[in-house]
């Protein structure tokens, strides 16, 4: 298994979560008749009635699939076998997390869940005006891209997947640079430190997102 793999939340979406299930992977149909018997689901026909969307991917020419990434659905795309190539361009595509293998029922309603949570979290951002999209790699705020280059996404959309919360700066440069940092390396302090000018430029003197250093520690994502 692959992608994200912290999948504790503390909230999900009110009454059933409304699963939608796509693609043309033979575990598509096992996957469906688990989640049509797990407890507090629903399965939908509609990507645009779902919370969470499953792409069973096989191939490349799956991915469409992962054009509803621009709903406000939240994806997760599924290979029956490990394939680096593909998972990269799911997760480029919008994937919230990549699936590989057989999936155990628990673990699968788990993931499930988590993509609601991490759907419900992305709701409330918008609602502060700041919004992802993880297919365009853009963020925006009240619409406006604020034209984060390449690792400077990286490390914000990381943080934004813990709003509010302190994370390690060690856990994110092995997020963003899987552990090929030095330990005394300033390079996650100089992206920080670029964020900082781009969301102080957009926002101007309104309440707005902000990086917080959190001293010997690491740093939090604040919303207005």
């Amino acid at each position: 298994m692959a992608g994200v793999t912290d999948r504790t939340s503390s909230s999900h979406p009110p009454g059933p979560v409304k699963v939608h299930v796509t693609g043309s992977s033979r575990l598509g149909e096992a996957y469906i008749d688990t989640l049509r018997h797990a407890s507090n689901f629903q399965l939908v026909e509609n990507s645009n009635q779902a919370h969470v969307v499953l792409c069973m991917i096989e191939d490349v020419e799956d991915l469409a699939c992962l054009a509803i990434s621009k709903t406000n659905a939240a994806i997760l795309s599924h290979c029956p076998t490990k394939n680096v190539e593909l998972e990269r361009e799911c997760l480029e595509a919008g994937a919230l997390g990549h699936l590989e293998g057989r999936i155990e029922p628990k673990e699968l309603v788990a993931w499930i869940r988590w993509a609601a949570n991490r759907a419900n979290e992305l709701d409330s951002m918008m609602d502060h005006g700041l919004s992802i999209d993880f297919a365009a790699r853009e963020v925006r705020w009240n619409g406006l891209n604020l034209g984060l280059p390449p690792r400077e996404y990286e490390v914000f959309a990381y943080l934004a997947n813990y709003p509010g919360r302190v994370i390690p700066r060690r856990q994110i440069e092995q997020h963003i640079w899987e552990g090929q940092l030095p330990p005394d390396s300033r390079t996650l302090d100089v992206r920080i430190a670029n964020i900082r000018k781009v969301l102080v430029q957009a926002v101007g003197d309104e309440p707005g997102p902000n990086i917080e250093t959190i001293e010997k520690i690491g740093y939090r994502l604040n919303l207005p």
